[in-house]
């Protein structure tokens, strides 16, 4: 179907192209016209011109021929000259002979018939008599030029060519063109001159002719405001130039004419195909096919033209090339942002594609590796060294996972498909998050670091929190990572947007600046250290993507500040955003849960069936790892084709699926299980490692019940399967039956309270201080006493949690 836009263009376009049409034919009939008026003419001359062209041809050759035998004597002189009398009288143009003294020695006798005088007649008048006075002056000047140069130099021979005006008999005047040649003798001595003269009246007339339809035809051009039309020799020379021509290539008539259209609009790269098709059209006489070009203006810009082409003969003349121009440059340009908009749009879903299977395709592993490092951190078998290395394995995938999250982060920004998620939040705690999180490394590395928080920065505001937090840890952690000596400060405040509003909420600025007294980064660099993969040389030494600061830049520019830097060699860098914020009232804190490890379901319940669909066998193994030890029994399947099956022949109570699976996917497998009666009631849930969070909402119109993403947490997986079965959880620290890995990860007041009052108190001076290296070395101590009190202390060390640390610290001691 087409639509009324498209419809109301192609109605526009044959209109202009009809009123288009209609101009070049009248130009075209006045041309042809104009071409009957010269075929006429030409044909004419044409046969007078071969005619005479053919006798003086012959005569040439024969008094050539005479001329170079160079007569030896007077005798041979006359005799050569009777000859030529023979030969001269069978031509229609004069022909003659003069002394270097301009007297007539012989007049051929077509001069009757050409002016009126008889022989005796012309033989006996002076030259200056027989030529008109402006004629006479030309005639003399190139004599007095030519004579002289003879004389002195025996083997220059000129052929002067004029057009000189002769008297009649009847006092009318005839033009001629001209042509003086030198007679020498043997000797080589000039002796004579050699005249021919040819009656050019009616070549004339018929000039003046093309002249008037030229100009016709020209001045009906020039009037076409709307078809630039130019007029070339065939060597290129501009020759003519019309008002739309001004308008269109920016050049003047004036600045136009005379120069070659090779150096005036046609651009370097097609210089050589321009000259061979003007060579082409000029030898064949046929023009060559109309095309669309790309033309240039005077300005260095381009415009897109569609270029008509026709050679015309003109008599007497070369040939001449007329180029018809029509401007298409908009319509053009329409179509290249067409096809560039449909490119960017094919680029951006092959863009999306892209990410969406490699997030599959990382994510699926990840999520093993992630997950089977959780269940090992629960073994209770596994010695400390072994734990460690558990740890380092999930630390080390945490860290993989973050750069994975950077790169899918920076093609979502590309693909346009990420959005603030403006939310009520405590600014203060996430300042405060900030400080603890960064404080262990700063100490590690012996730095100071500084968190300034302006007396005027609010407590509670609306903004999007995760990418506010995420522009922050990126900056402070460049910073930390780079800098080596001094300190890292986080400067925080905030400036009133006058008159603005979000939401009947005063608008505010947030201003951050985060200085570090790091190496510097040099001038060279600064350029690209906001560009994606782009690293200063320190910052391919510490090894990462390079999106870090690329990614916080696009967030600013979200939230609608924007991030800059400044920097010394030497002396540190400083990096500085605004984000525009509102000013939120008090929200009711709300202490989040602490994350509690799941043990068995409550005494009595079930037994409950969950079916795990997934077509890789790690991620499998691992839900099954996680869910048999609580109590669920569990059902697999590879693909969505066995899920059917095992669906309909064991009837699960819930099902977990993987949304990208071979034979039949997740989205038709979850479309049909709820299209049966037993499906509608059973609660499904998507298991995925998709990149994007818009296909949260594909992923839900299947009719899933929730939606988890790989990688997951364990305690994630429990929280969604208790709510949609409404299940109760025995919890590790409800039971002394828990893992002892796990057991040991509980700190209790008793066990607080056993520890010597003097290790508590150096272990409270070590979190005060920030000695890590102090710290660690008294908790080994500990587990010596108490191995899992020692191991939850080294928990919350880990986790650099030290204000829980501080809070057990306070419980502990005894003066034993």
């Amino acid at each position: 179907p087409v639509s009324l836009r498209e419809l109301t263009a192609t109605l526009e376009m044959a209109l202009y192209k009809h009123s288009l049409d209609r101009q070049i034919k009248e130009i075209n009939n006045e041309l042809c016209l104009a071409q009957v008026e010269l075929k006429e003419a030409r044909k004419d001359l044409e046969k007078k011109v071969q005619e005479r062209t053919r006798e003086l041809q012959k005569t040439n050759e024969m008094l050539a021929a005479e001329i170079e035998k160079r007569m030896k004597s007077e005798e041979t002189l006359q005799k050569s000259q009777a000859q030529y009398r023979l030969l001269s009288e069978h031509t229609t143009d004069a022909v003659w002979l003069m002394d270097m003294n301009l007297n007539i020695i012989y007049h051929s006798s077509s001069v009757e018939m050409l002016r009126g005088f008889t022989l005796q007649e012309i033989m006996e008048r002076p030259f200056e008599q027989r030529v008109a006075p402006e004629s006479l002056k030309l005639a003399f000047k190139v004599f007095s030029e030519e004579i002289p140069k003879v004389e002195a130099d025996p083997g220059y021979n000129p052929v002067r060519t004029l057009e000189l005006e002769y008297y009649c008999k009847d006092g009318s005047i005839m033009l001629t063109e001209s042509k003086f040649s030198i007679v020498r003798d043997e000797s080589g001595r000039p002796v004579s001159i050699l005249g021919e003269a040819r009656d050019i009246r009616e070549r004339k007339r018929a000039e003046e002719v093309l002249r008037q339809s030229e100009a016709r035809f020209k001045n009906l051009l020039q009037d076409v405001q709307s078809v630039a039309v130019q007029g070339y020799a065939v060597d290129g020379t501009t020759q003519y130039w019309n008002q739309a021509s001004e308008q269109l290539y920016g050049y003047s008539a004036q600045e136009a004419i005379g120069r070659n259209l090779l150096d005036l609009i046609v651009p370097p790269e097609m210089r050589v195909d321009v000259a061979q098709a003007m060579q082409q059209m000029a030898e064949t006489g046929q023009p060559i096919p109309a095309a669309e070009l790309s033309l240039m203006r005077k300005d260095g810009s381009r415009v897109s033209v569609f270029s008509n082409h026709t050679i015309v003969q003109v008599p007497g003349r070369m040939q001449e090339l007329f180029c018809i121009d029509i401007d298409i440059t908009e319509r053009k340009q329409a179509e290249q942002d067409r096809i560039a908009r449909e490119a960017a749009e094919a680029a951006n879903q092959a863009k999306s594609i892209f990410v969406a299977n490699m997030s599959h395709e990382i994510r699926t592993p990840m999520n093993a590796i992630l997950g089977f490092a959780q269940v090992l951190e629960r073994d209770p078998s596994l010695t400390p060294q072994q734990v460690e290395h558990v740890r380092i394995i999930a630390r080390s995938g945490g860290h993989l996972l973050h750069l994975i999250n950077d790169i899918l982060d920076m093609s979502k920004i590309e693909a346009g498909r990420i959005t603030l998620n403006e939310a009520d939040f405590c600014l203060h705690d996430l300042l405060s998050d900030l400080e603890l999180m960064f404080r262990s490394r700063a100490d590690a590395k012996g730095l100071q670091l500084l968190v300034e928080r302006d007396e005027s920065v609010p407590r509670y505001v609306t903004a999007d929190e995760g990418k506010l937090r995420q522009v922050l840890v990126n900056l402070m952690g460049n910073a930390v990572k780079f800098t080596e000596t001094g300190g890292v400060a986080l400067r925080v405040r905030v400036k009133a947007v006058e008159g603005k509003t979000v939401e009947d909420k005063a608008s505010l600025w947030l201003i951050a600046e985060v200085e570090d007294t790091g190496p510097g980064i040099p001038d060279t660099d600064m350029d690209r250290i906001f560009d994606p993969f782009q690293q200063a040389a320190t910052g391919v030494k510490a090894g990462g993507t390079g999106l870090g600061l690329a990614i916080s830049r696009k967030f600013v520019e979200m939230m609608g500040g924007e991030l800059t830097a400044t920097s010394q060699i030497g002396a540190g860098s400083c990096f500085r955003f605004e984000a525009l914020l509102a000013q939120a009232g008090d929200i009711a804190e709300q202490e989040q849960p602490a994350l509690r490890c799941v043990v068995g379901l409550e005494p009595g319940a079930g037994p409950f069936r969950i079916l795990v669909v997934d077509d890789i066998p790690d991620n499998r193994a691992l839900l099954c790892e996680l869910l048999r030890p609580v109590g669920f029994e569990i059902a697999e399947a590879s693909n969505g084709v066995e899920a059917l099956d095992v669906f309909n022949r064991w009837s699960p109570h819930a099902v977990l699926m993987d949304m990208r699976m071979p034979i039949m996917d997740g989205y038709e497998a979850t479309r049909r299980i709820k299209a049966t009666a037993a499906g509608g009631a059973i609660p499904l849930i998507a298991v995925t490692a998709s990149a994007f969070e818009d296909d949260f909402e594909q992923v839900m119109a299947t009719g899933m019940y929730a939606y988890l993403r790989k990688p997951f947490r364990t305690e994630e997986l429990f929280e969604m399967l208790g709510k949609c079965l409404g299940l109760h959880y025995v919890f590790a620290d409800d039971t002394a039956d828990a893992p002892g890995l796990v057991k040991a990860a509980q700190l209790t007041a008793e066990s607080m309270a056993a520890l010597p009052k003097l290790m508590v108190e150096a272990m409270r001076q070590a979190v005060e201080e920030g000695d890590m290296v102090r710290l660690t070395e008294l908790v080994a101590q500990v587990e010596k006493i108490d191995s899992a009190t020692a191991h939850g202390l080294q928990v919350l060390t880990d986790r650099y949690d030290y204000e829980k640390l501080g809070q057990w610290l306070e419980k502990g001691g005894t003066d034993k």
